[in-house]
């Protein structure tokens, strides 16, 4: 089934709700929140776009500061670039972690399966994104690195030590972006772990419930052949004490002649 034409009809859907004329009526109160989801999933959508826009833009400026020969103020904007993606990255994997513990309340297979499609992409988005990210610094502190190294005289080893420490300080931005994402993806592992658990044991109830209906069933044929039984008791019963009873009369007629 392709989830994705799925999701995107539940979208518009949701929005098309979401917007009523005079002829339609408004949303309700369930339906919204059992959309709640879907909104957040747009939310995390749009901030994965500023990312790669704000990295289509770091790309320009690391090309135009080469071109100025890394003066100051162009890698200035450089370095205020790199920190606006961090933050956002740092943001959205943030909103990934929220989204995946978002609970739908009409629970479906097709609603979880969407719902597992789009985190899946969405996780993989970001590492694609903190993966160019890291290439990105990488490229531009390395470069950077050299052209001081190459321009510069007695101040090469003091200019080359910042370079390295904030060339550092990028590795270790870096990692924490790598080791969220990581996070997130053992999180997805532990949680598919968990239905499968789960699937297991409702398969074991399930067992546990057909042996009890074959018991029963058991226990009503038992029942019946009890009370047949029973019936044949009573009517022995009955029969012998005829029996007796006819037995006392003679023996009473025999006594009396």
């Amino acid at each position: 089934m392709d989830y994705t034409f799925k999701f995107n009809e539940m979208r518009e859907k949701y929005h098309s709700q979401s917007k009523p004329t005079e002829y339609t009526q408004p949303v309700e109160e369930d339906n919204a929140k059992d959309c709640e989801w879907v909104v957040k999933s747009e939310e995390i959508r749009s901030y994965l776009n500023e990312i790669e826009m704000k990295q289509n833009e770091l790309e320009l400026r690391i090309v135009e500061t080469q071109k100025y020969k890394y003066k100051e103020s162009h890698n200035q904007i450089v370095m205020s670039t790199r920190f606006q993606i961090k933050q956002k990255i740092s943001q959205v994997n943030g909103m990934i972690k929220a989204y995946k513990d978002l609970k739908i309340k009409k629970v479906t297979p097709e609603t979880k399966a969407m719902k597992q499609n789009v985190s899946e992409a969405f996780i993989a988005r970001a590492q694609y994104l903190g993966a160019r990210f890291k290439d990105q610094s990488a490229r531009f502190l390395d470069d950077f690195t050299r052209e001081i190294t190459a321009n510069q005289g007695k101040q090469q080893v003091q200019i080359s030590s910042e370079a390295a420490k904030v060339y550092d300080q990028a590795k270790q931005e870096m990692q924490l972006i790598v080791d969220e994402i990581n996070q997130i993806v053992e999180m997805v592992g532990q949680m598919v772990a968990c239905v499968y658990e789960c699937g297991t044991i409702l398969n074991r109830i399930d067992g546990y419930l057909t042996e009890a209906e074959e018991f029963i069933e058991k226990g009503v044929v038992n029942l019946k052949k009890t009370v047949e039984i029973q019936k044949s008791v009573n009517k022995l019963r009955g029969f012998t004490y005829a029996v007796i009873a006819a037995d006392y009369v003679l023996c009473v007629i025999n006594y009396i002649l």
